[in-house]
């Protein structure tokens, strides 16, 4: 008969534990519910007063963990009430840019690797697909300024300097002459 008394104090310390669980379930489902307003009253007031069980719960801040999810494509940081949210996702022109500064970058080496002097003016001719046709087409000028090329042609040429390399999966040849 000495277990039966330890035997309820156990039984009651593990219902209340279940209520506590089911209480703690109900909490997280109406907190997860809670539209943006009621969010921004709760991160700046500290607490929040909810409704369980037809009682009055106040929940603190410190109680409980706010995570920030964003849409796909999406980035955000909050810090001192700020939250600032930028758009991630690369555009097609976006990754065209990021390729002709790719063939900057590229370009740039090929001339360290040629022996030139980093005042030296070239010429460039180019042989890719399409799309890599169509970066040095649009951004030309802007390959020509950083690389210190007088004109970018395309098609094969048989100058001095030739090389071949892979951007973004796509086959690029750079011939290039000192003027």
């Amino acid at each position: 008969m000495h277990n039966c008394p330890s035997l309820i104090y156990i039984s009651n310390h593990v219902i209340f534990i279940y209520f506590h669980l089911i209480k703690v379930k109900q909490v997280a489902q109406i907190l997860s519910e809670l539209d943006s307003d009621k969010v921004k009253e709760f991160l700046n007031n500290g607490d929040t007063t909810i409704d369980v069980d037809g009682g009055k719960e106040v929940v603190k801040l410190d109680e409980v963990q706010i995570l920030q999810e964003t849409a796909e494509g999406f980035t955000a940081e909050t810090e001192a009430g700020l939250t600032v949210v930028l758009d991630s996702r690369l555009t097609p022109e976006l990754k065209r840019e990021g390729m002709a500064r790719d063939l900057v970058n590229r370009i740039q080496n090929f001339r360290k690797e040629s022996g030139l002097e980093v005042s030296d003016r070239i010429e460039l001719a180019y042989a890719a697909a399409d799309e890599m046709a169509a970066v040095f087409k649009e951004f030309g000028d802007h390959i020509c300024t950083e690389t210190l090329a007088e004109s970018i042609n395309e098609g094969e040429k048989n100058w001095q300097f030739k090389t071949d390399f892979e951007l973004n999966g796509r086959e690029v040849r750079i011939m290039m002459k000192k003027v």
